[in-house]
């Protein structure tokens, strides 16, 4: 299948932080006819993101179609004891849907996604998103080749491949969601210049393009947008306009572009989770588990506690004395800070459990002998604690209404599968959300006060790393609509299928560790995919021991995925 035209067969659209509700209900007012459109056309769905609904898991699962048990990303960090590190895309287990797209004779080009840096060696190009080393502009460690930043740079000029034009970490600032109001959309139309430009200079068969504006948008301007917020400017606009409509409008002005852009190649659109409101309730998990008998606080840390709150020195810096602070030592001080901060204030010698506290991840972790430096649960007793853990959870309850905090409490087993399960937090919890649909906000805790809080409204914004109006939500959007599309509807799918959905619709095969969903069978119903399918199982039951890291990356080097 190979051979490259110069308009790709395949265009990829990434939509961060945007659900097939927000969509539905634009559309629903006479807005964003270009992804009514698409998911008229074609077929669409309520994508399942992972669990928990967090960036780097959620899109890496799409990247690689496969769940975080055998792709290997959990989170920004991974976790050594009680120290994490920042990670990249090089801890990524599994090659993603563009290098199986090239093995197969297609060239792709991708701009802009988060969890790709470093960029991949793509025949096409590769260019890293926000997420690089916190530069505050691109430049040639972001791209693959290297020489085309100069190229981009000298077409386009730097403004184009800025990431610090708006700063998030001021965002608690009062002139902030003015500037984000007419910000964020000059950042859709910076990125979509671009790509345009891309398409237009640089043949490729599958071309993937991200904007990630919805989501910081839903972060930090959602009071706006909604009047049942507890926040300050709860459903009042900002200038008489929703800042968040204004963000859809021009992701929806850039989608209809690129289409036009290229009018004969199908059409993927693709979110790694939805957005909704963060509600009054305030969990701390941490003070929680002191008061259920789980944990110890360590005595006297008021100053690594005021330290360690996130985003508390980033508040203080430029975003250039961010870069130079990040990549000092090579990352080593952010991963102390960080480690700090989850770690810092627990006496793990009298501690059973402990929550990272992650705003965007709430998790529970076992101090298991054997694997933690100073575990008091022995590996025996693993399971009863967890056990014991869940069933006092279920005894957490909103102070307002009765009615339970946490919605489900999951073993990793029970949401994971593969070689890197023993990677993931012991318990990944699920929150409930309110009457008013609004989702609690995880807190770090102090050593005093209750675990659960409920804010007298209105509640002020914070910046990147403090308490925001938005948070995120475990449903977001698929749509594919494109001239071999022969099923239009909606249908049920994951983040993780997505992938093989993809590559069929390139017209390549997926790699043997993707899941094909059904629906592939009525999408494409000019291909075998039954025999598809036969295909996949046989090479899967080569592959050897799910639990031996080393089997999987063997396999995959004798398929020609990675070196």
């Amino acid at each position: 299948m190979a051979g490259s035209s110069h308009k790709p067969r395949l265009i990829i659209i990434g939509l961060d932080g945007v659900g097939l509700d927000m969509v539905e209900q634009f559309v629903a007012q006479g807005e964003l006819p270009n992804l009514k459109g698409i998911l008229g056309s074609g077929c669409h769905a309520s994508l399942v993101s992972t669990l928990p609904a967090a960036t780097y898991p959620a899109w890496t699962s799409f990247f690689t179609g496969a769940n975080p048990g055998r792709h290997g990303v959990f989170d920004f960090t991974e976790r050594q004891g009680y120290r994490v590190r920042f990670i990249n895309a090089s801890s990524r287990k599994l090659p993603t849907l563009f290098q199986v797209a090239e093995a197969q004779g297609l060239r792709c080009g991708v701009l802009g996604f988060p969890a790709m840096f470093p960029p991949e060696p793509l025949k096409g190009f590769c260019i890293s998103g926000w997420d690089s080393p916190v530069a505050s502009e691109a430049d040639q460690r972001h791209f693959h080749p290297p020489q085309l930043f100069d190229r981009m740079k000298q077409a386009l000029g730097s403004q184009v491949l800025r990431f610090d034009d708006l700063d998030e970490f001021s965002a608690s600032d009062p002139a902030w969601p003015e500037q984000a109001l007419l910000g964020l959309p000059r950042k859709v139309r910076s990125r979509l210049e671009a790509g345009l430009w891309l398409l237009s200079n640089i043949e490729v068969d599958v071309f993937a393009i991200y904007f990630g504006e919805a989501d910081t948008a839903s972060h930090h301007l959602w009071s706006f947008h909604d009047p049942t917020s507890p926040f300050e400017g709860a459903g009042a606009g900002i200038g008489g306009k929703d800042p968040i409509q204004e963000v859809y409008r021009a992701l929806d002005e850039a989608v209809g572009r690129i289409r036009h852009a290229a009018p004969h190649a199908t059409i993927l659109v693709a979110s790694d989770h939805g957005s909704g409101g963060t509600g009054r309730r305030i969990v701390r998990l941490n003070r929680w588990l002191e008061e259920a008998g789980f944990l110890r606080f360590r005595q006297g840390l008021a100053v690594l506690a005021a330290l360690t709150t996130p985003g508390w020195g980033a508040r203080f810096a430029t975003p250039r004395m961010r870069e130079t602070l990040w990549n000092l030592g090579g990352k080593v001080l952010p991963s102390l800070v960080e480690s700090a901060r989850r770690f810092g204030r627990i006496d793990f010698d009298r501690t059973a459990a402990m929550s990272e506290e992650l705003h965007y991840a709430p998790s529970i972790l076992l101090n298991l002998q054997g694997r933690e430096p100073r575990g008091t649960v022995s590996p025996r007793d693993r399971e009863r604690v967890i056990r014991e853990i869940i069933d006092a959870l279920d005894r957490l309850r909103d102070p307002e209404t009765g009615a339970p905090v946490i919605l489900r409490a999951w073993p990793r087993e029970e949401i994971y599968h593969g070689p890197f399960v023993h990677m993931a937090p012991d318990l990944v919890l699920e929150t409930s959300l309110d009457c008013r649909g609004q989702s609690p906000a995880c807190r770090p805790s102090m050593s005093q006060g209750p675990a659960i809080t409920l804010l007298a409204a209105p509640v002020a914004r914070g910046s990147k790393g403090g308490l925001l109006p938005g948070s995120h939500r475990r449903f977001g959007l698929f749509g594919l609509s494109g001239p071999d599309i022969e099923f239009s509807g909606e249908i049920a799918l994951s983040i993780e299928e997505a992938a093989s959905l993809a590559l069929l619709a390139a017209d390549v095969k997926p790699a043997w560790w993707m899941a094909v969903p059904h629906a592939a069978r009525a999408i494409f119903k000019d291909r075998n995919i039954a025999f598809m399918d036969q295909e996949l199982r046989a090479a899967r039951s080569g592959f050897g021991s799910p639990r031996d890291p080393s089997v999987v990356a063997d396999r995959l080097r004798k398929m020609g995925y990675v070196d």
